[in-house]
């Protein structure tokens, strides 16, 4: 398993794993492996919500979004809560 300095509950293990796998396995590079991470963390068939409307994205603003994410999941799962429609409160 690879090795983090910090260690975020809400950042599964099997992320981490993932990010390793492909980049050091797969030899996929850095950006095309957060891309493919934030696209598993949505629904099939859904498109991730950029971080910020009307700016292209890059790498900071693809890994905001896979952390805001992860958060939420792990709030939900902590809280033991029912999801909310976000698109609801904007």
């Amino acid at each position: 398993m690879p090795f983090t300095d910090v260690r975020d509950p809400a950042i599964p293990s099997d992320i981490i794993n993932l990010l390793h796998n492909q980049t050091f396995t797969e030899g996929l590079g850095l950006s095309e492996d957060v891309k493919c991470i934030r696209i598993s963390l949505v629904p099939e068939g859904y498109e991730p919500y950029p971080f910020r409307n009307g700016v292209e994205e890059c790498m900071e603003d693809i890994l905001k979004t896979i952390v805001v994410l992860l958060e939420y999941y792990w709030q939900v799962c902590v809280r033991g809560c029912r999801l909310l429609n976000l698109s609801l409160h904007s």
